[in-house]
């Protein structure tokens, strides 16, 4: 990749796993894949990608703590300065090299910024189609500093998304929409709202798509191309459509 060509994203959500310890049946992801994102895959994306808010998504997130805390250290040892980070766990296990990462990040983050600046937040997915997490973990989560509440889905289920999991049992009533916004679009560099990353290195502008949807919704895979002629295409030909 050239080095002058760049590739921003306010928001960049990685895919950490595709592995989970539940089976809930509102899931949009579908069923579990025993998929991790690679190393590698980490070092690639934080030299392609410049970004100011990072989500670390699955699967649950917890089973693939390594893969967190090599992203953070590689975050705090490339002195990347980061707005804000968020994550969803089901508190099914309390992942104790997960929270230490993210104590990390969090410190990394207010050294460079005060805190009022900066937006961390974990959340516990909690709502009537979960599976039961385990309490003491729950507690354990909530007690940290930069937990968040979790908007909790009502037992109509209102506002699923009908995709995976959800579509089976027959929930949902919206369907996953890209969070595509195009900010800047030069033979140099372009901007998006949302970039989501999968555990297999598939691109897309949006978050809340299955498994089986994202081979459809990807816009192109990095470990064929560089992000940057993945996203300035899918860019040119969403702008072009508009015309």
């Amino acid at each position: 990749m050239t080095r002058d060509r760049r590739t921003l994203c306010s928001n960049l959500v990685v895919e950490v796993t595709r592995r989970c310890n539940m089976e809930c049946r509102h899931c949009l992801r579908g069923p579990a894949e025993p998929r991790d994102m690679g190393f590698e895959m980490i070092d690639s994306i934080l030299d392609q990608v410049t970004f100011s808010s990072i989500a670390f998504t699955g699967g649950e997130p917890s089973l693939a703590s390594n893969v967190i805390k090599y992203f953070v250290d590689r975050i705090i040892y490339r002195k990347i300065d980061v707005d804000g980070f968020y994550i969803v766990t089901n508190a099914k296990v309390y992942s104790e090299e997960m929270v230490d990462s993210l104590i990390s990040l969090y410190g990394h983050m207010v050294m460079i910024r005060t805190l009022e600046d900066a937006y961390c937040g974990l959340a516990v997915s909690e709502d009537p189609f979960h599976e039961q997490c385990d309490m003491v973990a729950q507690s354990k989560y909530k007690a940290l500093v930069f937990y968040r509440p979790y908007d909790k889905v009502n037992i109509e289920g209102e506002h699923l998304i009908e995709e995976g999991n959800a579509i089976e049992w027959g929930l949902g009533d919206s369907m996953a929409q890209d969070q595509y916004s195009m900010n800047t679009f030069t033979d140099q560099e372009v901007n998006v709202d949302v970039l989501y990353i999968s555990a297999i290195g598939d691109v897309m502008f949006g978050c809340d798509y299955s498994y089986e949807s994202q081979k459809e919704q990807s816009v192109g895979n990095m470990n064929d191309e560089p992000i940057f002629d993945i996203v300035h295409r899918a860019i040119k030909v969403k702008e072009d459509s508009k015309k």
